[in-house]
């Protein structure tokens, strides 16, 4: 039984800002006007609603189709184009999870939010809020539940292949998925590849699925090298490499790995890689490939950084730029690059 709010069609706005607010608006299903009056569809708790001027009936409302709609559009129908201006365009979706970022000013919508994104992602189980900036050194962020259940690990799905998620203990980034399946493609059968900043797997995995080779993935955070270890073994029946997981500072373990060692190197730790760019260089072999991944105002000021970090600390280096690409947009006016770096050594390095 579906039980609807039936007010007049001069104060219904209202009404159902107020019913937002409360989280007791079922967007299941339509809001229907009707001549002079409306029917707001309620979900089956009757808790709050208290006003006199409110009558609650039995209602058969159609089921919404929010198909082709963003979140945006949708928050807009129900609250108007002032709070859905402060409701960002994108959000991640990781496994049954899905992560938003939401000013504290819409904080007595975050329920409804949820509601919504729940309805629009009908696979999705739980809606997190982004509540803090990346903290520490494991690249994690504060997460505020505000609907559905509460989970706290996930499966992400990304090319065929399924990680392990701990929700809030790990980083996870869908956005760099077409990354991962590019340098997947670009690693050639016999490399060894050298994941310095590894974290769950993103680009081990995708390589591990797809070639043939010896793959060191290095992570400081020892959940994200736990969810490695199990994203390994879900998809142990795809692995071709041989992959050994570390959980380590890189920094200290360079000094038990070889030098000259590695025919590729990535390096996905954009604010940072160019402080790590000489450990990476000493260990790559000679003409081998770094996948450096950094943040800059464009790709021609990040190049001439990173040109520069070499030139004064490994003058006997040489650096080739042979492939460049904007990745995403990290905030405004700064993006995340990453640039195909391939090193010419005169000698050996330290």
């Amino acid at each position: 039984m579906i039980y609807c709010v039936k007010t007049s069609i001069s104060t219904h706005k209202h009404v159902i800002e107020q019913l937002a607010r409360k989280c007791l608006i079922n967007p299941r299903y339509k809001i229907e006007c009707i001549k002079d009056y409306c029917l707001i569809p309620l979900k089956n708790t009757l808790n709050g609603l208290k006003h006199n001027n409110i009558i609650i009936i039995d209602c058969s409302p159609p089921q919404n189709n929010f198909r082709g709609k963003n979140l945006r559009n949708i928050v807009k129908e129900y609250l108007g184009e002032e709070v859905a201006g402060k409701v960002p365009r994108s959000y991640d979706i990781i496994g049954e999870a899905i992560i938003i970022q939401l000013p504290e000013e819409l904080k007595d919508y975050y329920c409804f939010i949820s509601d919504l994104l729940l309805t629009l992602h009908p696979n999705a189980k739980t809606v997190y809020r982004r509540a803090s900036e990346t903290r520490s050194e494991y690249r994690i962020r504060d997460l505020e539940h505000i609907g559905g259940m509460k989970i706290t690990e996930t499966i992400y799905r990304e090319h065929g292949l399924s990680f392990y998620v701990l929700l809030g203990l790990v980083y996870v980034n869908p956005s760099f998925s077409y990354e991962h399946r590019l340098i997947a493609e670009m690693a050639e059968n016999g490399e060894k590849v050298l994941d310095m900043f590894a974290g769950i797997g993103g680009f081990t995995l995708n390589i591990a699925a797809r070639k043939k080779t010896r793959i060191l993935a290095v992570d400081i955070n020892p959940w994200a090298v736990y969810c490695g270890l199990r994203s390994i073994s879900l998809n142990r029946k795809n692995i071709k490499s041989e992959v050994i997981y570390a959980n380590s500072d890189i920094t200290f373990l360079s000094e038990y790995i070889r030098r000259d060692y590695f025919n590729r190197v990535i390096m996905n730790l954009p604010l940072y890689s160019i402080d790590f760019l000489p450990l990476a260089t000493r260990h790559v072999k000679n003409n081998g490939i770094i996948h450096f991944y950094g943040v800059e105002k464009s790709l021609d000021r990040l190049v001439e950084k990173v040109s520069e970090k070499i030139e004064s600390l490994l003058p006997s280096v040489l650096l080739e730029v042979v492939d460049a690409r904007k990745v995403l947009e990290y905030a405004p006016y700064k993006y995340i690059y990453r640039i195909d770096l391939v090193i010419r050594k005169a000698t050996n390095t330290t």
